[in-house]
């Protein structure tokens, strides 16, 4: 799936609106998109954003702005969010191990959405109930597009850009690049 990312600065003549609604007509494409010096958005850019919600990410200069999306269901980050994670930071880090309590999910969450491509491998160990099916996977990955997420259920090679989640009441033992 390929990634668009737009940075969008005005929308105040039909013009731009309607330019900008065909940039985002293609439901099968990932969208990345900065909303720049924007207040309010029309209600059609609304309607076209929510067919897209599941491949969308807003980043949002204006609060205002950002807690109405919100509010309507849209995943939206600060432009200058200072929990960004840089990408100088990972340069030289080629592991992180993250463990937590099932509480600890929305931290998780926080960390991923905001961390840039990089070829890090990330291994989280989390509480989960034993007697239910686990959707973590399919939470983690809807806050990453640079990120692939696995389950462990087997021996499996390290990759980079790939975060691994050990299965309830498990641990993950890495040797000699493979888990």
């Amino acid at each position: 799936m390929s990634l668009v990312k737009l940075n969008i600065k005005s929308l105040h003549t039909q013009k731009q609106i309607e330019e900008f609604l065909e940039y985002i007509k293609d439901s099968t494409k990932k969208y990345e998109i900065s909303l720049l010096n924007i207040s309010k958005l029309p209600l059609d850019i609304i309607l076209r954003l929510n067919t897209i919600k599941n491949n969308l990410r807003l980043r949002v200069e204006n609060k205002k702005l950002k807690y109405y999306l919100i509010n309507l269901g849209f995943d939206v980050y600060s432009l200058f969010s200072t929990t960004y994670i840089s990408e100088h930071l990972l340069a030289n880090i080629n592991y992180i191990a993250i463990g937590g309590s099932a509480g600890s999910l929305k931290k998780i969450i926080n960390f991923i959405k905001y961390l840039p491509p990089s070829k890090l491998t990330i291994f989280i160990i989390i509480h989960q109930k034993n007697d239910t099916q686990s959707y973590l996977k399919e939470i983690l990955q809807k806050y990453t597009i640079h990120y692939k997420v696995i389950d462990v259920t087997q021996p499996l090679q390290i990759e980079p850009s790939t975060i691994y989640l050990a299965p309830s009441s498990k641990h993950i033992i890495v040797e000699d690049n493979t888990i």
